[in-house]
């Protein structure tokens, strides 16, 4: 995955094949300055009965000389909201010209943008535009699937508009009021105990973020085994036969799959509420996986009340009732 949207940095993304591997990601849309690529990838996510459904990943890197090197963080969603077919249709959009993905922040780091947004266009959508008051970023609307990407080094209020070929704006997303920096962080949690076993290994709750306008969730989730791990062990294992010869590719694939139901956990739904009945919505996140380790950060509004003593979070299966006190 890694290396192929380096490639697509570079020369854009490649066609896609006529029959798409469940096994394989696809670069689908980019988006770069001279020090800083993002990547927008189709992967598919394997269900537990078996079946697949294809899902999202946002990847970034950093210009290294004349290289293209893969940052840490990469970002996953496990909603499509593509087209059936590339490169965009409105079926899937429901009449609208353009929706928004998801989203990815980052901190005040030179060569780093304050943000980079994503999601899909329908027929007839020529460019992609992020408006802010400071300026405008402009991109072509050649993604795979309808898919886009586009970012920006202003840390303000943005909007997504559509174009058409004629220039003729067609739809537009206002920006949520988090990229605005009025959103200071004044308390941070840190729940004891909040740890549990999921299916695939462990999730703790690290932190509780509180901020002016929105809440923040940290969470630690651990896959275990590590599939890596996994994979050098059957390999040491596995009789080679007269011949030498191991099924390396077919091995691979199947701890891929392996792992790819692990990672399911990743995208449970996740609710929020609290002691006096607030309903909390879920605005995104992002991860940061290092080996069978992933840090998951999710986003919600409105703040916590002032009168609140307790948070109820579920993921999935599990439920975490944190004290505010």
């Amino acid at each position: 995955m890694q290396s192929s949207g380096a490639l697509a940095l570079e020369q854009g993304p490649a066609p896609l094949p006529a029959r798409l591997s469940q096994a394989m990601a696809y670069p689908l849309a980019t988006w770069q300055t001279p020090s800083f690529g993002a990547v927008l990838f189709l992967a598919h996510l394997r269900e537990p009965d078996g079946s697949f459904h294809p899902n999202i990943w946002n990847g970034t890197y950093e210009r290294s000389a004349r290289d293209w090197t893969a940052r840490q963080g990469w970002h996953g969603s496990g909603r499509w909201g593509g087209a059936d077919e590339s490169p965009g249709s409105a079926d899937r959009l429901g009449g609208w010209a353009v929706s928004r993905g998801g989203w990815s922040g980052y901190g005040p780091e030179p060569g780093l943008p304050a943000v980079t947004v994503w999601g899909w266009y329908s027929a007839g959508v020529a460019q992609i535009w992020l408006v802010q008051e400071g300026g405008t970023e402009r991109g072509a609307a050649t993604g795979h699937f309808g898919g886009w990407i586009i970012g920006s080094q202003r840390n303000e209020p943005y909007r997504v508009e559509a174009h058409d070929e004629a220039g003729n704006l067609v739809g537009f997303i206002d920006g949520p009021d988090w990229v605005s920096p009025t959103n200071p962080l004044f308390e941070v949690v840190t729940p004891q105990g909040a740890d549990q076993a999921h299916a695939s290994g462990r999730m703790q709750v690290r932190r509780i973020e509180r901020h002016q306008a929105t809440v923040i969730v940290e969470w630690l989730i651990t896959l275990e085994p590590d599939p890596e791990a996994e994979l050098a062990e059957e390999l040491a294992q596995k009789d080679q036969g007269a011949e030498g010869s191991v099924e390396l590719e077919d091995l691979a694939e199947r701890l891929n799959e392996i792992d790819r139901i692990r990672k399911s956990v990743f995208f449970a739904p996740i609710e929020m509420t609290d002691d006096l009945g607030t309903f909390y919505q879920n605005k995104g996140g992002h991860v940061s996986r290092t080996g069978s380790t992933a840090t998951w950060r999710n986003e919600f509004q409105p703040a916590i009340p002032d009168a609140a003593s307790r948070l109820t979070i579920s993921r999935g299966e599990l439920t975490f009732h944190i004290p505010l006190s």
